[in-house]
């Protein structure tokens, strides 16, 4: 009972805080604000934007298949869609805790697999961003504050040598990890005798899982789709403030993104990604010179198209995949 009245105390303040992240950030600015830049937005260029979001998604599965050892790319690139659009539409992060789920139900690996797989994408997501970021910073660097340009590069720094020791130390810290939770277990009783047999076994599917990928996987194929993946979303932003009238140049725009997609990946968002990623996005690009009104304007018509791409995508590749489950199992009968 006590956990459960925390979890429902920690849920209420989470959700007290989100509304009045949103509501801080809607005072700024009027419903003619919203209007005005989304009026500039074409049925074409939204379809287009559609489009690379479903490019996005596709390399997206591209990485996932090298992960998983899975060349089901169709199915990869629905689970991928869905996974993403939960990630912005449920609370507390628990759309993360989809992509095991559907990795399990809809393809032949188990939930560990997915759920390894989730955590090595998300490390080459946070090296990608930091990359590119980093790129983006010193080619814009004379057109930002000196001081702020130092602080976020001594950031990067810090991130930088926080990946490494992640990238090299990886199956070393998975496998401490279960070690410890396996002893705690059999701490337990005779139930924690054979939740640490589950967690031994998974230890071992994590190592196998790892040492799976060969070399060129882990450091050509895997950062290289993990860059294009971000390279897209980095277009996708691009060319979503262009065709609002904004345009700061790509690189600037880049680095300005950048908020949005580092709040994405912090354990942070409330009620799916609303008001964190508006206030990331804002941030962004008020650092980088953009008036407040159309920083945090752009942020709500740009995360309206985040969510219309995803839902279309989502939807797509939920009807395929249970179409795709349903002639499996006629083929089998």
């Amino acid at each position: 009972m006590k956990l459960s009245r925390k979890k429902l105390i920690t849920t209420v303040v989470f959700l007290i805080l989100s509304i009045l992240l949103i509501a801080a950030l809607i005072s700024q600015i009027t419903t003619q604000d919203l209007l005005r830049l989304a009026a500039r937005l074409t049925i074409g260029q939204i379809a287009l934007l559609c489009g690379l979001y479903l490019i996005t998604t596709f390399f997206r599965a591209v990485r996932l298949a090298y992960i998983v050892q899975d060349r089901h790319y169709a199915a990869l690139t629905a689970i991928t869609g869905i996974h993403a659009f939960l990630n912005h539409i449920l609370p507390f992060r628990m759309g993360e805790l989809t992509l095991p789920i559907l990795i399990k139900a809809f393809t032949p690996k188990g939930i560990v697999a997915g759920s390894v797989s989730l955590l090595i994408m998300r490390l080459y997501d946070v090296a990608s961003i930091a990359l590119l970021m980093l790129l983006s910073l010193g080619l814009a660097y004379t057109e930002i504050d000196s001081q702020l340009g130092t602080a976020m590069i001594l950031a990067l720094a810090l991130v930088g040598v926080g990946l490494a020791t992640g990238f090299c130390f990886l199956p070393w810290f998975l496998k401490t990890a279960c070690r410890v939770l396996a002893r705690l277990a059999r701490l337990a009783g005779q139930k924690g005798q054979r939740l640490a047999q589950r967690i031994d076994l998974a230890a071992g599917q994590i190592d196998a899982q790892w040492h799976a990928l060969s070399f060129r996987q882990r450091y050509l194929v895997l950062p290289g789709t993990s860059l294009v993946i971000q390279l897209s979303i980095y277009t996708f932003f691009y060319l979503t403030m262009t065709y609002m009238g904004i345009d700061i140049g790509f690189f600037k725009n880049m680095l300005a993104s950048s908020g949005e997609l580092v709040t994405g990946l912090l354990p942070i968002n409330m009620i799916g990604s609303f008001g964190t990623l508006e206030a990331g996005w804002a941030a962004g690009y008020i650092l980088c010179g953009i008036a407040p009104v159309d920083a945090i304007a752009t942020g709500f018509i740009v995360h309206g198209m985040i969510l219309l791409s995803g839902f279309l995508i989502s939807a797509a590749g939920a009807v395929y995949l249970l179409f795709a489950r349903k002639h499996k199992k006629s083929n089998h009968e």
